[in-house]
This record gives structure tokens, C-alpha cells and sequence, in this order.
């Protein structure tokens, strides 16, 4: 078989949210799916017959390197107006879906710009920060991701331009 070095790739991206960049990162963007599948089965055979997809999740991780407070409130599944001038309050039974379009830009095989956009995700809050002496205060951001409302189940799209 033959190897397309091209195709191989390698670098940084770029993350955002609603347009708002969320910085450097540690660990890249990692996107992950999980599937469910209904078996139909029938007396006549021991084998599956059919199988039908029934559910279908996709999510998002990525450790953000910039500890500022908008990516704290995205973190940890706070909405944006938990955050009052230098202050981010954390609290309340209700903290309410964090939702918004995601963006993951890097490079395609032909070294111009691929880009993931996600139209609706929702920030899970499941986050540990850690703070130590001698490292980077991450802010890990979890969410997952939701598909378009218009009844195509369109969960996100990718765009590979040309120039």
C-alpha cells in the first residue's frame, strides 16, 4: 500500500466558541463518538439478521491552557453571565445548559485550513483544574455535541478550503 505523506497530518488548531477564541491548549481537541445498535434477531437463526443504528452521541474534550475566567465558566458548564467584571460566581441548583456553535481549525492535506464547525453543543461541566507550583492551570472543557434541530440530524460539518 502505498503512504500519502500528505495526508498525514500534523500541528496546532484552533478552538472557539461563538467566535470567541479559547486559547492555547495542552493535548489537542479530541472528538469521540458512541454508537448503539438494535440487533434483530429471530428464532430461525443464531446469528443477528439486521442491525439498526438507534442513538448516536458525540462529544468534545480539549485541556485549555488559558485559565481565564470565560474558559472557567465554560469548563465547568457555568453560563457567561455568572461572570461580573473580575468576578466568576459559582452556585445555584440550576446552572443551565452552556450552548453554542464550536469551531476546530487546523490544516488539511493541501496545507490550507480544515474546519470542523459544530452547531450546537452543550458544556457538560465535568472539569478538574488542577493548580500546582510547577505547572499549567488546564481547564479541561467537556461537552457534547447536539444535532441540528432541521430534522437532517446534521451533528456537525467539515470544510477543507482550497485557498
Amino acid at each position: 500500500m502505498a503512504i500519502t505523506t500528505d495526508n498525514i497530518l500534523v500541528g496546532q488548531g484552533d478552538l472557539s466558541i461563538d467566535g470567541v477564541a479559547l486559547g492555547a491548549t495542552e493535548g489537542g481537541f479530541v472528538l469521540s463518538q458512541e454508537q448503539e445498535w438494535f440487533d434483530a434477531m429471530v428464532d430461525q437463526s443464531v446469528g443477528v439478521q439486521k442491525k439498526k443504528l438507534v442513538r448516536r452521541r458525540l462529544f468534545g474534550k480539549a485541556n485549555i491552557a488559558e485559565a481565564a475566567l470565560a474558559n472557567f465558566a465554560i469548563g465547568y458548564g457555568l453560563p457567561a453571565s455568572g461572570i461580573s467584571g473580575q468576578t466568576l460566581t459559582f452556585g445555584g441548583t440550576d446552572r443551565g445548559a452552556v450552548t453554542g456553535s464550536f469551531v476546530v481549525s487546523n490544516g488539511n492535506p493541501a496545507g490550507f485550513d480544515r474546519t470542523f464547525t459544530f452547531a450546537k453543543i452543550v458544556s457538560l461541566g465535568n472539569s478538574e483544574s488542577p493548580f500546582k507550583r510547577d505547572g499549567i492551570t488546564f481547564v479541561p472543557v467537556e461537552f457534547e455535541i447536539l444535532p441540528s434541530a432541521d430534522g437532517a440530524d446534521t451533528f456537525f460539518t467539515i470544510n477543507d478550503a482550497t485557498a
